[in-house]
């Protein structure tokens, strides 16, 4: 037990603090609206409520959990990066959970503090309180990096695309048919973007074309299996079926093009 409370000590630091930062910062709110609630707009108040609440979230976090010395304003200004980057997912994904997956707004609030809490500590650890760690681990894992963005990228041109074609051609052809055309043109704009930004690689353009579309042949392969499945026997919308496939398109994608399309 020792062993394992020494081994993920931030970790465990970060929670306490964590929890004592959503105290401080409920008990702010709640302060601040008994005193001032007459006289100024309770959205006001919350603006002030965390501006006080990540002052004090920012010194627990440097000084309890990641303990690093000096860089005050620097390491300040980058807490709240990481906070406004996890207060724009929780904006965006919030209302995908309620409106999309009927999920109750307090179940579906539950999961994107636990989302959000994962985001702030790898976000502080490796920027707000670790910008030499963070580019150290950019430079030691930059192509993977890479992948992922351009994975990203791709992915969400490639979902993009498919609802684009949907809404456009859903009243003339089949969604099946709309999943071919999209994949054509997708197929083609993901060789482009892992070729030349992640592995850049050199000729072969010919065979490493077949491979990647050898790849993306067994990637379609599921999707031709899974979406079916998930949209007449689970009778879910197509749009939101799309959705989890993408994700294990993804996955093997990475692998796929990793260790043979641009192995050489």
């Amino acid at each position: 037990m020792k062993r394992l409370i020494k081994k993920h000590e931030d970790k465990i630091r970060f929670l306490l603090a964590g929890g004592w930062n959503t105290l401080v910062g409920y008990a702010t709110f709640i302060a601040l609206y008994f005193l001032f609630n007459k006289y100024i707009h309770y959205m006001f108040l919350v603006i002030f409520a965390n501006i006080l609440s990540i002052s004090n979230a920012y010194i627990s976090y440097k000084f309890f959990v990641f303990r690093t010395k000096g860089n005050y304003l620097k390491e300040y200004l980058r807490f709240y990066v990481v906070y406004s980057f996890s207060i724009a997912v929780n904006i965006i994904i919030m209302p995908i959970l309620v409106e999309i997956f009927r999920i109750h707004p307090i179940m579906a609030q539950g999961l994107m503090v636990f989302i959000t809490m994962i985001i702030s500590y790898i976000g502080h650890k490796y920027f707000s309180f670790g910008a030499n760690t963070m580019r150290k681990l950019l430079e030691r894992h930059k192509q993977k990096i890479a992948f992922l963005i351009v994975g990203a990228w791709n992915t969400l041109f490639g979902y993009l695309s498919f609802m684009t074609l949907f809404f456009l051609l859903s009243h003339f052809a089949h969604y099946m048919v709309i999943l071919i055309i999209s994949s054509v043109i997708n197929i083609s704009q993901n060789y482009l973007s892992y070729k030349h930004l992640v592995f850049k690689t050199k000729g072969d353009h010919i065979r490493e074309y077949i491979r990647f579309n050898m790849v993306n042949a067994i990637s379609l392969s599921i999707n031709f299996i899974l979406l079916p499945i998930l949209v007449e026997f689970m009778h879910i919308y197509p749009l939101i079926a799309q959705a989890p496939i993408t994700i294990i398109i993804a996955i093997i994608s990475y692998y796929g093009h990793k260790h043979f399309s641009f192995k050489g």
